[in-house]
């Protein structure tokens, strides 16, 4: 359904016309999304790959981002992978308030876990599924 590829780390500009696209091309092929669920679906979108972006690739390497609409289960999945090796870092327990600022910065990572039907998260972060609802 969608499909695009980003290299090396990008500014707030080149995210906004990747986020445009996406919105166009969903648009297009789901017309009865509500706004609403599609700026949750965007944003998410966006924090994933600025994440893979920051955290998951060097500088000549991409991001490929793909979404595709099952209209039958009334849901789109949306996956996020980088060529990154992933991470050892406990993303679960950054999703837990501890009381040390933790969570604070992991307000993309929360976001990703709670505005999806479901998430998996694949390649010790290098893939990432994200499942709406639609309905």
């Amino acid at each position: 359904m969608c499909s695009s590829s980003v290299t090396g780390p990008r500014n707030g500009e080149e995210i906004d016309a990747l986020q445009q696209l996406w919105q166009r091309s969903l648009l297009w092929a789901l017309p009865a999304v509500t706004s609403e669920r599609l700026h949750d679906i965007l944003l998410c979108c966006r924090e994933a790959v600025i994440n893979s972006l920051l955290h998951g690739c060097g500088r000549d390497e991409h991001v490929h981002l793909e979404a595709m609409h099952n209209a039958r289960a009334g849901r789109l999945r949306v996956q996020v992978k980088d060529c990154g090796k992933g991470h050892q870092a406990d993303w679960r327990g950054a999703l837990e308030d501890t009381g040390d600022g933790l969570r604070e910065f992991s307000r993309g990572l929360l976001l990703i876990h709670a505005v999806p039907a479901e998430v998996r998260v694949l390649g010790d972060g290098a893939h990432l599924i994200m499942e709406f609802e639609l309905r």
